[in-house]
């Protein structure tokens, strides 16, 4: 599975509207492609969004970024939509679902829960290779907190930690990324 984790800033002047019809078709297409598995938006208390794309494989997500409709939404996002974005397109190597009843990172863990808490920050910021820590939330409540690791060092203290009830993690590692501006 590939996880595309798309984090981005909207320009002050931003018509949302457009930006919102410009995403619903983006979703209509993206959603019928060949090898799409899901996708959710989210957005941080500081005005960041996350949204995470996941595809069946590199093949899916390859022809998804060669779409005509897509590359024309992503010029238009650089010219009217945002500020800045990030995206890591990233080779899922290990998932775990837990059911009750920044820069250069080598290492992204995804994790995500319909609870308010996802996880305490100080047990991340004390895993080896920590590099960065965000929390999104969803429109409908659900949480994703991105954590970012320098290198694979944190695999071991994340497959040990004791996560709440209802956590979904997918650990993955960047097979390439791009930033705007450059």
């Amino acid at each position: 599975m590939i996880v595309v984790v798309f984090r981005s800033r909207l320009r002050a002047d931003v018509d949302i509207p457009a930006l919102e019809a410009a995403a619903a078709r983006m979703f209509e297409l993206a959603s019928a492609m060949p090898g799409f598995v899901s996708y959710k938006d989210f957005a941080a208390e500081d005005g960041e969004f996350l949204s995470l794309v996941e595809f069946a494989d590199a093949a899916s997500v390859a022809a998804w970024g060669r779409h005509p409709e897509h590359v024309a939404v992503q010029e238009r996002g650089r010219r009217e939509f945002m500020s800045d974005y990030r995206i890591q397109v990233c080779m899922l190597f290990e998932a775990r679902a837990f059911a009750a009843g920044r820069e250069d990172a080598r290492i992204v863990a995804v994790l995500r829960t319909p609870q308010t808490d996802t996880g305490s920050p100080e047990a991340a910021r004390g895993m080896p290779g920590f590099l960065s820590d965000k929390v999104f939330t969803a429109a409908d409540g659900e949480q994703a907190r991105i954590v970012e690791f320098a290198d694979d060092a944190a695999l071991a203290a994340l497959r040990e930690h004791g996560f709440a009830p209802d956590y979904r993690i997918q650990i993955c590692a960047p097979l390439r990324e791009h930033v705007f501006p450059t």
